[in-house]
């Protein structure tokens, strides 16, 4: 019988870390020593990380990050994506936060900008 095929686990303290507003892109080539990996898990670990929140709006392209962001809230709010309350005793909560991603041209140049 063959052995089953495993998958590879985050780190301990990764979704901790994104959670708390760290970047989610922490693949590195030197992580992927294995040669049987797919051509996508070389490709996800060449690709430059995404800025998290804050080094977006503190970076060089923050006035274009804060309009994306902006946008994307007010799209939100225009579909009534959510609704305010106060949540009941022992409610989950499931947190959320900022995906953010820069689409790229063939060429390597920036597109456009999506939170």
């Amino acid at each position: 019988m063959a052995p089953r095929s495993t998958r590879i686990r985050p780190p301990v303290g990764y979704y901790k870390a994104l959670n708390e507003g760290e970047s989610a892109s922490i693949a590195t080539i030197g992580d992927l020593e294995d040669e049987d990996l797919p051509p996508t898990h070389w490709a996800l670990a060449a690709a430059d990380p995404e800025p998290t929140l804050q080094q977006a709006l503190n970076g060089p392209d923050a006035i274009e990050w804060q309009e994306v962001i902006d946008y994307e809230i007010g799209q939100l709010e225009k579909l009534g994506a959510w609704e305010v309350v106060n949540p009941l005793s022992r409610a989950n909560i499931i947190p959320c936060h900022y995906v953010l991603a820069t689409k790229h041209g063939p060429d390597g140049e920036k597109l456009k900008l999506r939170a």
